[in-house]
């Protein structure tokens, strides 16, 4: 059989070279699934993905929460971070907000930091703590922590000890 039309047998041949092609790659699905392990350690560090680690710090009168998010794509956003007092009960909120359904959102695993820290009087407290998404707590907890001022003492030298020493005469 002689074709009349060269242009759509080069056509012809070209897209059966292509699916040939397309069908003779294979996928091995074990290989992705661990370049994505080892993406999430490499952004997240120790935190799975969809989990968090929370921290809490206390730094003389100062309290810190602060920890990760391991998101497992782009557009989630730290909404609210407070942290507030009532009589010797301390209340830390975090709260992760999710992309918009509507919103284009990268497929990348995504590391969301949260920091909060405020001052507080010396005293005992009991602090709790809550990671929030859509209404749903992802972890809390509760210490009981102390509070106080640390005076810091000058270190003194062999030097100063001998000038005070010598001083004290006068």
């Amino acid at each position: 059989m002689k074709l009349k039309y060269p242009t759509l047998a080069l056509i012809l041949l070209s897209l059966t070279v292509l699916a040939a092609g397309f069908s003779a790659v294979q996928v091995d699905s074990d290989i992705e699934a661990d370049h994505t392990e080892s993406d999430a350690e490499t952004v997240c560090g120790d935190v799975e993905v969809n989990s968090q680690e929370v921290d809490v710090e206390v730094n003389d009168t100062q309290v810190i929460v602060s920890g990760l998010y391991c998101a497992n794509t782009g557009g989630y956003t730290i909404a609210e971070e407070s942290m507030e007092v009532n009589d010797d009960n301390i209340e830390a909120l975090i709260e992760i907000e999710e992309p918009a359904d509507d919103q284009i959102v990268t497929t990348v695993i995504t590391p969301v930091e949260f920091n909060v820290s405020e001052e507080f009087n010396s005293g005992n407290y009991s602090l709790d703590y809550s990671i929030e998404m859509n209404d749903e707590v992802f972890e809390e907890g509760s210490e009981e922590i102390l509070l106080e001022e640390n005076d810091v003492e000058l270190e003194t030298t062999g030097f100063n000890s001998l000038v005070k020493w010598f001083t004290s005469f006068l």
